[in-house]
């Protein structure tokens, strides 16, 4: 009897799934034959930097999920980071410099927290569009592999259930991030339909219960756009950057033209009038809030913990090498003139520059031995300088 009530409830769950799938199919389709991209001439209404593809609610933002998924399709330079992107006023940041002054349009996605398993996470997600001319860009930070993992409420912000169930729909994506939930499941406050399918990922039961829970909340959504007409789904709001794919000819003709010394010169005088060596090379007005009476000088005080932060490196490497992605990663450093402890990293970032040079990608190492002020706008985020260099090797390095 018991045996026959279990098949009962489980042949229902199938039965709502289907129907579920078949309202969400309808709901799609429809969507799909509304939105479209539109390509301006100004950019200033185009996503070309996203903090993150959701909204207040981190509920998936349409304009600017098709505004990246557009990139991808179109090779357009992706550059991936975290707080330092956040800095729009940048006058050399690649998603300004580049798009708007070089014409090789640039979309930065990333806020503070979005680390390496984040970046994977979103690799995996569009992985269809990767190819051998795909212009990703890294942007990596010390700070990420002193204590590693991904905060809970980093992933909430950054992996709607839209692109969640991507991952859930690819193997290798699927286990890392079953072994991340399951690891931090009690550092999240409720988890939604989605998490909940990746921590059972081997449980039919749980992860059909999850799949019709997400059609319900998809149709939703859906449906009362649908009905609002809302933003999310109007034609007329997804703008694009650029109305054809990016040529390398576009990379080439740049790096012959632009004066990289005159504009390094520029970008370095920006930063220098407002910091001394009184300010310890940090902007007077960071230096006054932040520096100035601070009493640890330690970026490292635990020590470092890299082996998590590592092993994201590993499978996002493994996941561009399967599609032959010739991916730029660009070291940013730390100041020297505030920490005291900088040379704690450089036995980490030894091991980071083999791992990616021997899978053949670009790597541009702004840690050196004569710290250039300039480079920083404070104590580790990238100044003017350092966006120009990194520019710079942006240009190069997809020119070859």
């Amino acid at each position: 009897m018991m045996l026959k009530k279990i098949s009962i409830n489980i042949a229902a769950l199938l039965f709502a799934a289907i129907i579920f799938s078949s309202i969400i199919l309808f709901i799609n389709n429809f969507t799909s034959k509304i939105v479209e991209y539109k390509y301006i001439k100004d950019d200033n209404k185009s996503n070309n930097y996203i903090p993150t593809i959701t909204d207040q609610h981190n509920a998936i933002d349409f304009s600017k999920e098709k505004s990246l998924e557009y990139g991808f399709k179109n090779n357009h330079v992706i550059l991936f980071g975290s707080s330092e992107l956040t800095n729009r006023a940048h006058q050399f940041i690649p998603y300004n410099f580049l798009t708007k002054n070089l014409n090789i349009p640039t979309i930065g996605i990333g806020k503070a927290h979005f680390e390496l398993l984040a970046i994977y996470g979103y690799l995996s997600a569009y992985q269809e569009y990767l190819n051998k001319d795909s212009r990703i860009v890294i942007i990596l930070s010390p700070g990420w592999f002193e204590k590693t993992d991904l905060l809970p409420q980093a992933y909430n912000s950054h992996f709607p259930s839209y692109i969640a169930n991507k991952l859930a729909n690819d193997e290798n994506a699927k286990n890392i991030f079953s072994s991340y939930l399951n690891e931090n499941k009690d550092n999240f406050e409720n988890l939604n339909a989605t998490q909940l399918k990746l921590i059972h990922k081997d449980n039919i039961i749980v992860s059909s219960v999850a799949n019709v829970l997400n059609y319900i909340a998809e149709a939703r959504i859906n449906i009362k756009n649908i009905i609002t007409d809302n933003h999310e789904i109007k034609a007329d709001n997804i703008y694009v950057l650029h109305k054809d794919p990016l040529m390398k000819k576009q990379f080439k003709i740049v790096n012959t033209e632009v004066q990289w010394l005159d504009l390094a010169n520029d970008a370095k005088n920006i930063e220098l009038n407002n910091m001394n060596k009184e300010t310890q090379w940090v902007n007077k007005k960071y230096y006054e809030k932040y520096v100035k009476d601070k009493k640890s000088k330690k970026a490292f005080p635990n020590g470092i913990n890299y082996n998590k932060e590592m092993h994201a490196l590993d499978n996002l490497l493994d996941l561009l090498a399967k599609y032959n992605v010739d991916a730029l990663f660009i070291m940013q450093p730390l100041n020297p003139y505030v920490y005291t402890d900088t040379n704690d990293f450089k036995p980490v970032e030894n091991i980071i520059s083999e791992k990616i040079k021997s899978h053949g990608m670009g790597y541009l190492n702004l840690i050196e031995e004569q710290y250039q002020p300039g480079v920083l706008t404070d104590i580790m985020h990238m100044g003017e300088y350092g966006w120009l260099l990194t520019d710079k090797a942006i240009v190069e390095h997809f020119a070859k």
